[in-house]
């Protein structure tokens, strides 16, 4: 199954897209938040039905120091089901540190990171759902 990973933020929200039968997911361009889940909701059903993916995977942060952030994503994911997508969701502890040291590690400044990190945790978000999930 096609699926669409999430990494949603207040400012920015970050976005790939997987195969699910083959284990692989490629970063696309974040996109930016609006300040309304509804509105986010919205952007992320569009690109939905643009990738044709059969499954929105939503990161939430489970051991965050902040539950509130926890909170915040769970009423996004519920915002997606509201527009008919399918949503899982999984912990995305960490994605976001390890995609800045691994881009780190490539060579990538930390102007260059600021606009790559939020789709590579995305990424994580995905290939940690398919090795979960597998």
């Amino acid at each position: 199954m096609r699926v669409l990973a999430v990494d949603w933020g207040g400012a920015r929200i970050g976005i790939a897209v997987g195969e699910s039968e083959f284990g692989i997911a490629s970063p696309r361009q974040a996109i930016k938040a609006t300040g309304s889940l509804a509105k986010d909701a919205a952007l992320l059903k569009q690109l939905v039905d643009e990738e044709q993916v059969g499954m929105a995977i939503i990161g939430v942060p489970v051991h965050a120091e902040n539950p509130r952030m926890a909170r915040v994503c769970l009423q996004f994911a519920e915002r997606l089901r509201e527009l008919g997508v399918e949503v899982r969701t999984i912990d995305e502890s960490l994605t976001t540190e390890l995609s800045h040291l691994d881009l780190a590690e490539q060579g990538y400044t930390a102007a260059q990171r600021k606009h790559l990190v939020d789709s590579e945790a995305a990424l994580r978000i995905a290939l940690r759902y398919f090795s979960e999930n597998g």
